[in-house]
């Protein structure tokens, strides 16, 4: 039977209406939550919340004896910054999984590196091509991740991509993304057009002197996000192609661990929830977030929302 891995990846909003404490309070909650029906919890490395909070966050977790992993680290320096707040807050753990949107070397090396941690890093791969790309390191994993798993176009594509990568959802970001559509794609004949950068990453050059890339896998945005954050001539396209479907799912699982994310267990079929080897990794308490921003559940009422949501309430 299918496992289940929670994610907490908790985005507060670009302007900051809680405090620091109800920020720690609204992690503390939910932990103590999940505890009672879960060995471990994945903790997305890119809420400024949680770097904020992390040394009270990890001791806490330390305190349940829960086990944590970490998600959305893409970049080296998320690893040195990682590294230091575990050591601050003395976080001791026998191996620590280390999940990523997609496969970078860098990282891989950073992780395999480390003398003071055992990471076991798991990043996610999204087409056939990606696996074949990193073949070395696919055939001496035993756990890899797929990422995002149901996604059939190319909005869906971009908001899935929305929970590693917050910024796609910034005001100042949304104007520079565009969207295939038969329209577009004929009235800028774009896919007749393509030029490749140094890393091979595929763009259109407008009249307006505009670099517009194409997006069609999360390893397509790793590879231009910096110039897409910081140059404002820079945008992207967002097209939707291939992906690994059921059937590469089925063959992967036969030799491998593989934590499915971007999909929901009610979205899977019968023959894939009686894989042993699966793991859906899901974001748990959108919901309680929601509401909480809103003002509708208080501080003090964050656990029994948290239970409510996540359905483990213990009757006395």
């Amino acid at each position: 039977m299918t496992d289940f891995l929670p994610i907490l990846n908790f985005d507060f909003g670009e302007t900051p209406v809680l405090s620091a404490y109800e920020e720690y309070m609204f992690y503390e909650r939910a932990l103590n939550v999940l505890d009672k029906a879960f060995n471990e919890v994945e903790i997305s490395f890119v809420s400024d919340a949680f770097v904020f909070n992390a040394k009270e966050i990890l001791e806490h977790a330390a305190k349940l004896d829960l086990r944590l992993s970490f998600g959305s680290i893409y970049e080296p320096e998320q690893v040195l910054e990682l590294v230091r707040l575990l050591k601050q807050a003395n976080f001791k753990q026998s191996e620590i999984k280390i999940f990523s949107p997609v496969f970078q070397l860098s990282i891989y090396k950073l992780l395999s590196r480390s003398l003071d941690y055992n990471f076991k890093y798991i990043p996610g791969f999204f087409t056939k091509s990606e696996l074949e790309q990193n073949k070395e390191f696919v055939d001496s994993s035993d756990s890899l991740k797929i990422f995002p798993f149901n996604v059939d176009s190319s909005k869906a594509l971009y908001v899935k991509l929305c929970k590693p990568y917050p910024e796609l959802r910034k005001h100042l970001c949304v104007p520079k993304i565009l969207f295939a559509s038969k329209e577009l794609v004929e009235k800028y004949d774009i896919f007749n057009k393509l030029e490749k950068d140094e890393n091979g990453s595929e763009y259109i050059f407008t009249k307006s002197q505009d670099h517009v890339f194409l997006i069609r896998s999360p390893l397509d945005y790793q590879k231009i996000r910096s110039k897409f954050l910081f140059n404002p001539k820079v945008k992207i396209f967002f097209d939707f192609q291939g992906k690994l479907v059921k059937e590469d799912v089925i063959e992967l699982a036969k030799s491998k661990k593989l934590f499915l994310t971007g999909i929901k267990q009610k979205d899977l079929d019968s023959e894939l929830l009686d894989i042993d080897s699966l793991v859906i990794a899901t974001n748990v308490f959108t919901n309680t977030l929601k509401d909480h921003l809103s003002g509708a559940v208080k501080t003090q009422e964050l656990g029994i929302s948290f239970e409510e949501e996540l359905g483990v309430i213990k009757t006395p």
